[in-house]
């Protein structure tokens, strides 16, 4: 199960990283799609990190109330192997309608869609 920091916590880790990379993805567990043939989480970012030596933070972004079905939870067993390590926050922007997709040199770069 994804360990849940507090927002302070990773607020504070997102403005001190300045090499690290953290992938978003918010909590629709129905729309997962890991190890799909063509368009997959795994066969898009494991080869793009392991080729470069790193290993993300994977943050879960909670936008609504979905329970994480085991399907899902298998999907995060298998990430915990490549990435540094698996985070949950809630979403503190929905009212605003802006999710977090990346983080970049220091900076959290948000999307009008999930």
């Amino acid at each position: 199960m994804p360990q849940k920091p507090s927002l302070v916590k990773l607020q504070q880790a997102f403005a001190l990283s300045q090499r690290e990379s953290v992938l978003f993805v918010d909590n629709d567990y129905d729309q997962w799609n890991y190890d799909g043939a063509n368009h997959g989480w795994q066969g898009h970012f494991f080869p793009y990190f392991a080729n470069r030596g790193q290993k993300p933070t994977f943050c879960v972004v909670e936008s609504a109330d979905n329970v994480i079905g085991e399907p899902n939870m298998d999907m995060l067993r298998d990430i915990k192997g490549w990435t540094e390590d698996i985070v949950k926050m809630n979403n503190p922007y929905i009212k605003q309608g802006l999710y977090p997709v990346g983080l970049y040199r220091r900076t959290l770069i948000f999307h009008q869609q999930p």
